[in-house]
């Protein structure tokens, strides 16, 4: 896993060159981030971002302006659109988890289970570590439960990873 970004001082564009492999990416980009070692890559390209795999290959185009990998969500890759929305991306091949747009996508509040929050019109949705939503954007708030379950309450092998409200007159 040991990578040389490489940088042509005629143009300085960037390229990465892995110990082992050689080169991966020519020497044709602004800038490279390797977001995790093997692949994939996020690759700048004036000003945009593109998904390129382990060996190399384009994923996506360069239609985003972040692209990031959290360790706890080993399948998925949050992108920045130019429109201040996010989707999420496999990470296998780039391609959309769903085909839809979030406000906002974060991890649930003080957990580190993997879970994430989406955020669409002001309603919020829970989405499982893989990035599929697991609930309709209808919640005013999703956040860790500080009470937990017994056993008793819930059918086996089944666990408490949220709790939602939703807002009405009479309160949450």
């Amino acid at each position: 896993g040991l990578y040389f970004k490489i940088r042509n001082t005629q143009n300085d564009l960037h390229g990465l060159w892995q110990l082992g492999k050689g080169e991966i990416l020519k020497p044709e980009y602004q800038w490279i981030d390797i977001l995790q070692v093997g692949g994939p890559y996020s690759v700048q390209q004036n000003g945009k971002k593109a998904l390129f795999s382990g060996d190399g290959q384009q994923l996506t185009g360069f239609d985003y302006t972040r692209l990031s990998y959290h360790a706890l969500r080993p399948e998925v890759i949050s992108a920045g659109l130019p429109n201040q929305k996010m989707t999420l991306l496999r990470l296998s091949d780039g391609k959309p988890i769903e085909a839809e747009v979030y406000d906002e996508v974060r991890p649930i509040r003080d957990t580190d289970t993997g879970y994430m929050v989406s955020k669409k019109d002001q309603f919020s949705a829970l989405h499982a570590p893989d990035g599929r939503r697991l609930t309709p954007h209808k919640y005013t708030f999703i956040r860790s439960c500080t009470k937990p379950a017994t056993p008793e309450v819930l059918p086996g092998g089944r666990y408490i990873v949220a709790c939602a409200a939703v807002y009405t007159d009479q309160g949450p």
